[in-house]
């Protein structure tokens, strides 16, 4: 059996419990609470419906919503595609890829060439939708 006085030189420093330390060590496990608390009420928001208002009032669309063959019509903006849904009054930036790149290209060389059908998914980054598209067909050739 060990003696008293040897117990005594394995407990913790009293420096190791002074007020900072306490302090510090309680607002740290506070605020991984409150994260996580935040984290989850996000999460929520996000799952109740396919879309969520911005601050200015405008709707944005959940990343991964599947745009199936939807006409829209087309325009370039610099050397960017800017595909416009008619029916939902909603103008969308393509996502760099080679249906945006053809699509362009048909746009900057013919500007009559603005209708297409348009398959893909949504992304969103800072409050902005996008759409990466995945197949664009003409609309004349599709009809």
């Amino acid at each position: 059996m060990k003696h008293p006085e040897q117990l005594v030189s394995r407990r913790i420093p009293c420096k190791l419990l002074t007020p900072p330390v306490v302090w510090s060590g309680i607002c740290l496990l506070m605020a991984c609470i409150a994260t996580n608390l935040i984290a989850e009420e996000f999460q929520s928001t996000r799952a109740s419906g396919s879309t969520i208002m911005k601050s200015d009032g405008a709707k944005i669309l959940r990343e991964g919503t599947r745009i199936e063959t939807r006409l829209c019509l087309c325009r370039s903006a610099g050397d960017r595609l800017v595909v416009e849904f008619e029916d939902e009054k909603r103008s969308l930036i393509a996502l760099e890829n080679l249906a945006a790149q053809r699509i362009l290209k048909s746009v900057v060389d013919d500007t009559n060439d603005s209708e297409w059908m348009v398959t893909g998914q949504i992304t969103e980054f800072r409050e902005h939708n996008y759409i990466l598209l995945e197949r664009a067909t003409r609309a004349s050739s599709s009809q």
